[in-house]
């Protein structure tokens, strides 16, 4: 029943070939991104024809409308809505700033051609695996070179796709820009968030909290499980709803998890990253987006915007959308320890740590999220960490959506994807054990994909 009420609950909220060539239209036919200092080219990008009858027409007819409310009735409804958020939600524009594009080279290399066992041990080819996963588009960067770069169900590279809880690791690589100077991690939230003296996280420090230990009662379960009142809170009709309207008024109602103190033990949470969202925005005096904006994203050298989801009181919440190459951008920054382009974005220590202090036993113990990775999966700083495959670590968001940064292979590998809804499931009375093993076995198809194609290319 715990997990049943996670998946009917939360929704989308949470966490996530050679036969190709044959449906493909190249960049030729495509023009080339533009900024106005640089421009990366689309040369070798594949883009794959792609038709759907939802919100297509003017206007779209009933049955093919999609909405804030019926956006997981099915998969070609997510679809659409995942890259079309800014049309359902109100949203901030988290800024590329003024500096010139960091372009990407390409190197290209049949990727999607390559035949291995998939992790059951059947024949196949990334290719197939690709379409198989459900994936709206995917890249693979190699030594800084793009080596296969491919969009299907209607995106492009100029297309914002929805990260889900991949946001979770954006937040944290902003908050490393502040540890140390603005935020020392053994210090209590209290300090930088007085509004949370006399609250459930009060005693909680900025470590625990980046390591989803805070003791903090958030469930995805039950009659009244937290996770839905937070929702109700962000949504853009809070004012409408019974309860708190906003994070900054959610956040200090919520109990403190009676048997489970601060640091003993990770229980996943979407309020965890909100609460040191709202630190940063305390000891910066700026609100997060533009802590994104001149930290992380304008240093980059992205091409795009990145979109960020706000709530009713005009606050980030946790949900992010941004374009495939700029997600690749961002992977190679973590790859490299914090640096991009020879420009310190991040301390190198914060991703030593990542390395050195990853721990299995924090994953797997975790209620729920521990049985959805596979085994030996570390977690820290809301990212995950896979030691016994060169040191990789990813950042994950519900229905696929990934960025796997290996620095034996000195690969990065992103895709978005849109597997089928879990609400759409249950409707269809699937059984809701089926539903977890599905989801569960795709999570270790996506990482065995990524560990296979970063020992190709070693």
């Amino acid at each position: 029943m715990y997990r049943r009420h996670f998946f009917t609950t939360v929704g989308g909220v949470g966490l996530a070939a050679s036969g190709c060539a044959a449906n493909t239209s190249y960049s030729q036919d495509t023009p080339s991104l533009q900024s106005e200092s640089s421009v990366q080219s689309n040369d070798g990008v594949v883009i794959h024809p792609w038709k759907s009858e939802v919100m297509s027409g003017f206007p779209p007819s009933p049955e093919n409308l999609v909405t804030r409310e019926n956006q997981e009735d099915s998969q070609e409804k997510l679809r659409w809505a995942m890259q079309h958020y800014r049309e359902l939600f109100p949203t901030q524009r988290i800024s590329r700033g003024d500096q010139p594009v960091f372009v990407l080279p390409r190197k290209h290399q049949d990727i999607v051609g390559l035949e291995f066992q998939d992790s059951k041990g059947e024949k196949t080819t990334i290719g197939e695996q690709v379409r198989a996963l459900s994936m709206d588009a995917f890249i693979v960067v190699h030594q800084g070179k793009i080596l296969c770069e491919e969009y299907f169900h209607g995106m492009r590279p100029e297309t914002p796709h929805m990260l889900f809880s991949i946001n979770k690791s954006f937040v944290s690589t902003a908050i490393a820009t502040l540890l140390g100077d603005l935020l020392k991690p053994d210090q209590e939230i209290e300090r930088y968030v007085p509004e949370l003296k006399d609250t459930a996280y009060a005693g909680a420090t900025i470590r625990q909290i980046l390591d989803m230990e805070s003791g903090v009662l958030y469930r995805y379960a039950g009659d009244e499980p937290e996770v839905a009142a937070h929702e109700k809170a962000i949504s853009p009709v809070a004012e409408e709803l019974e309860g708190p309207v906003g994070d900054y008024n959610f956040i200090p109602k919520l109990k403190a998890e009676e048997e489970r103190p601060h640091g003993k033990g990770m229980r996943y949470k979407e309020s965890d990253p909100a609460v040191l969202v709202w630190a940063a925005e305390k000891v910066t005096g700026q609100r997060f987006a533009d802590i994104l904006s001149e930290r992380i994203w304008g240093p980059l050298g992205c091409e795009f915007d990145l979109d960020a989801v706000c709530d009713p009181l005009g606050h980030f919440t946790h949900h992010l959308a941004c374009c495939l190459r700029d997600l690749a951008r961002w992977g190679l920054m973590c790859l490299n320890k914090g640096q991009f382009n020879g420009n310190p974005i991040l301390p190198a220590d914060f991703f030593d740590d990542i390395q050195e202090n990853a721990s299995v036993d924090r994953l797997a113990n975790s209620e729920l999220t521990g049985d959805l990775f596979p085994p030996g999966t570390g977690y820290r700083s809301f990212f995950y960490h896979h030691r016994e495959n060169g040191g990789a670590i990813a950042a994950a968001g519900a229905y696929g959506q990934f960025c796997y940064m290996n620095p034996s292979s000195d690969v990065v590998i992103a895709f978005f994807s849109s597997t089928e809804p879990w609400g759409a499931q249950l409707a269809a009375q699937v059984p809701f054990e089926k539903i977890f093993e599905k989801d569960r076995a795709q999570e270790l198809e996506r990482r065995h994909l990524c560990h296979v194609i970063a020992k190709h290319l070693e």
